[in-house]
């Protein structure tokens, strides 16, 4: 346990481990409704220690840092750590529908606009929302965040010169940080492997009249692979003044599983290779 039985770190229900804390029941549905498709398998957080949903003891919370191969994996992403609220980083063209804003206000969705097309005064709007990001981390909530901005182009994860980790961690260096690598989602028609900018509403269409065409339970299964790791390295890389440092290394952690597009067939009556699928 962390900070000697201190209730703010070790959770109020008393989780054992971060796997604990994670859980929730909310999560648990989630987890119910994905396994129509999706079969996920993951690795790390139970050797972690725990964490609260938000901590009363002046301290940070933590911020999460998963790749980001396909539209759908932010919601994979939270419904395995709903139990700790993580407070999501979105694109604000992602979040600009009636669903999607209902569901950011229940989850505290953070928008950031695309600098390609927010046009003059974008980049105070991105400064602004990073700041959100390092006040919500400081009142000791759990934030999501995407270092590279947008979803694969490739079947690689590319940072760049994007600065947004090395300016959180220079504001709140004593968050915890979680490397998560997700796998097997390259291939999704939620991903840009087919050629073309996923829509994540028309997908979720197509998803659900899929599952009823395959009477449920028959639904072909999409293998997932998550992997966390929680690293203290980021910050002592920020301390160093080191922001390509940081970039290189979560690149590196992140393209360990970098793979070939694979597409799972829409119905049970198909073959394999038949093509994408949610």
């Amino acid at each position: 346990m962390l900070e000697g039985g201190n209730k703010a770190v070790n959770h109020a229900v008393g989780a054992a481990n971060l796997k604990e804390s994670a859980s929730s029941l909310l999560g648990m549905w989630m987890r119910a409704v994905l396994a129509l498709r999706y079969s996920v398998s993951e690795t790390g957080l139970e050797s972690l220690p725990p964490a609260p949903r938000k901590r009363n003891d002046g301290k940070p919370g933590m911020l999460i840092l998963p790749n980001h191969p396909a539209l759908i994996d932010p919601v994979i992403m939270y419904s395995r750590l709903a139990g700790i609220g993580p407070r999501p980083l979105a694109d604000e063209r992602q979040m600009s529908g009636l669903v999607q804003k209902a569901v950011g206000r229940i989850v505290g969705v953070i928008t950031i606009p695309d600098l390609a097309g927010a046009g003059r005064g974008g980049m105070g709007r991105v400064l602004e929302s990073l700041q959100a990001v390092t006040e919500a981390l400081r009142q000791g909530e759990n934030v999501l965040f995407y270092p590279s901005g947008r979803a694969y182009r490739s079947g690689r994860e590319c940072i760049g010169n994007n600065a947004g980790v090395f300016r959180i961690l220079k504001e709140v260096p004593e968050a915890r940080v979680l490397l998560v690598r997700i796998s097997g989602l390259w291939g999704s028609s939620f991903s840009h492997a087919g050629g073309k900018a996923p829509n994540m509403m028309a997908c979720l269409g197509r998803g659900v009249l899929a599952v009823l065409a395959n009477l449920i339970l028959f639904m072909p299964k999409r293998k997932v692979r998550i992997s966390y790791v929680e690293t203290k390295a980021l910050s002592d890389m920020v301390e160093a003044g080191d922001k390509k440092g940081i970039n290189r290394f979560l690149e590196e952690f992140f393209n360990q599983d970098a793979e070939a597009p694979v597409f799972v067939p829409r119905y049970f009556w198909q073959r394999r290779d038949s093509g994408s699928a949610h």
